[in-house]
């Protein structure tokens, strides 16, 4: 399946054929701190350092990332949604897009991929490639499957971030399976990491302790809570242990 005007594959070739690199706008819900928004951080300053041209647009938020992004090379617009139906933060992504003539659209998030597919329409001449980032709450509502089903027949690629995502995507039909790929995440670790020692010290553990890590935001789609949970059954089995 193609985009209307182009199709994936002709965008590379026409821009190897003139020597050029690809013009790319990623559209995502937010730029906080969040698991997707740092994957398109390294992204983005990947891409830029091979030579690509890369832009960020996003929905709602303070723009936390923003600075970050920029000194890497990435401009950034704050599309200033009102609602995940705002028509005024449609027409600037539309007037981006048209003004900027980008190669290539890459949409994170449904609420991304919804602006990032409509715009698109209204502006055409670019492949779209969606991310799937989860196993989104919103793809539980039968509504919200048939939107994103929509969705898919526009994208060029949809790329799951794991496995899990795949079969997830696969099983409510919110993404075709011959499109899909996975390619999962990568970051660049921090250019310095603590010993072990080290980091026990920094958190005042004994070096003795038995340590449970778990590193995500604080939202009940990632589990927490089963570890809380869990704490009085292992705390039962472990009594110096800290998580």
């Amino acid at each position: 399946m193609s985009w209307p005007g182009r199709t994936l594959r002709s965008v590379w070739v026409e821009l190897c054929s003139r020597g050029g690199m690809p013009k790319i706008l990623h559209v995502i819900t937010d730029t906080g701190w969040g698991g997707a928004e740092r994957h398109l951080l390294a992204l983005t300053t990947g891409l830029v350092q091979r030579g690509h041209v890369c832009q960020v647009a996003y929905l709602v938020g303070d723009g936390y990332l923003d600075d970050t992004f920029a000194s890497r090379g990435v401009p950034t617009t704050n599309l200033r949604a009102r609602s995940w139906v705002d028509p005024a933060a449609l027409a600037r992504l539309i007037r981006l897009i048209r003004r900027e003539r980008f190669d290539l659209l890459h949409a994170h998030l449904f609420p991304g991929e919804v602006f990032a597919t409509v715009a698109g329409l209204c502006a055409p001449g670019a492949p779209l490639i969606c991310s799937k980032h989860n196993d989104d709450a919103f793809f539980r509502h039968l509504h919200f499957r048939i939107l994103h089903r929509m969705i898919s027949y526009r994208a060029s690629r949809t790329i799951a971030i794991s496995d899990h995502v795949r079969r997830f995507a696969i099983r409510t039909g919110t993404a075709r399976p011959l499109e899909l790929l996975t390619i999962l995440y990568g970051y660049d670790p921090p250019p310095v990491l603590p010993s072990k020692d080290a980091a026990r010290a920094m958190l005042g553990i004994s070096q003795g302790s038995f340590v449970v890590g778990a590193a995500a935001r604080l939202a009940a789609q990632k589990g927490q809570i089963h570890l809380i949970e869990a704490m009085p059954a292992l705390l039962s089995a472990i009594s110096d242990l800290h998580v």
